[in-house]
């Protein structure tokens, strides 16, 4: 059986996965029966999918899938199943630190030392006691929450499947509430933190616009590690120009890689991480280490779940 791989795994994960699937071979290119895609973008499979039948089985490493592959493996019922589980906790941690150091102003500390300037007076913030809104409570929003509810903030949360408000909820005792997507503006209206980790999907494209960032805090600060689309980056930039925001940092942009003539290098308060959150060897270990279990389920003939074609994730 062929097992078209697309990406650069690691040696080590191929050499796990051939024991775990002996009667699969690995292979770059051409129609297969499964697939193994370990690269973040799309073309490539979408190309794959363009050439030949449709698999029985593919393994994307994102959560969020693409529409238009998800549209070409619907019809053929190919089982398609996402790295979800694998990337929470290194993205929890990529959160946390970006927060800091937008609230500690660690950039103008390195401007300064690099400049042998001794900065006196220098105020900061702190993150105990902001309240913190995660808008998506899938596994990188349930770490979030996690790891920043231990620093002494109120977290809120809004996730799909919740209906109006909960309070104090039980499947969440990190969190002081869960809303639904019908109260989005109560979720939003004063956070003095705003953490987006929702997938794009067609409900989540433009979500938090100039309207919504209007309702958090002033001075508040937004971190996006979900998609780049599900921010407007006009309104962002024209938020954080305004001073209206007073910081936000961005790991997924609308644009990757982002082109160097782009206006957002050059925005005051803006951090950009290079869409980097996950790449840990921990990361890697948690993704094979669940498609591994998945594999042995597959070959043993049990139903395998995962991509859910009505949200898009």
């Amino acid at each position: 059986m062929r097992l078209a791989v697309l990406g650069d795994p690691p040696d080590d994960c191929l050499r796990r996965v051939e024991r775990a699937w002996p009667e699969a071979t690995p292979v770059d290119q051409g129609p297969a029966e499964a697939v193994l895609a370990w690269t973040y973008d799309p073309e490539p499979l979408l190309d794959l999918l363009g050439a030949g039948p449709a698999p029985a089985w593919v393994q994307t490493r994102s959560v969020g899938v693409d529409p238009r592959i998800a549209a070409l493996l619907q019809p053929a019922r190919t089982v398609l199943t996402t790295g979800r589980g694998a990337h929470g906790a290194a993205v929890a941690e990529h959160v946390v630190v970006l927060l800091l150091t937008l609230l500690r102003r660690v950039p103008e500390l390195l401007r300064a030392q690099s400049e042998r300037r001794w900065l006196d007076p220098f105020e900061l913030r702190e993150l105990a006691g902001c309240t913190v809104g995660v808008l998506g409570l899938g596994d990188v929003g349930e770490q979030c929450a996690r790891l920043l509810a231990a620093f002494g903030t109120r977290v809120r949360g809004l996730r799909r499947t919740a209906r109006g408000v909960t309070d104090d909820p039980p499947e969440f005792p990190q969190l002081s509430a869960v809303y639904g997507p019908d109260r989005l503006a109560a979720f939003l209206t004063g956070l003095d933190v705003l953490v987006v980790a929702v997938p794009l999907t067609a409900c989540t494209r433009g979500l938090v616009g100039a309207a919504e960032l209007g309702r958090l805090a002033p001075d508040a600060l937004l971190v996006n590690v979900g998609r780049g689309p599900v921010v407007d980056q006009d309104a962002l930039v024209r938020a954080l120009c305004s001073g209206r925001l007073g910081g936000a940092a961005l790991d997924v942009l609308d644009v990757e890689p982002l082109p160097p003539d782009s206006g957002l290098w050059t925005t005051p308060n803006l951090l950009i991480s290079p869409h980097c959150a996950d790449r840990t060897p921990a990361t890697d270990e948690r993704f094979v280490a669940g498609y591994l279990d998945r594999i042995a389920r597959y070959r043993r003939g049990e139903p395998l779940t995962g991509f859910d074609p009505v949200t898009g994730y």
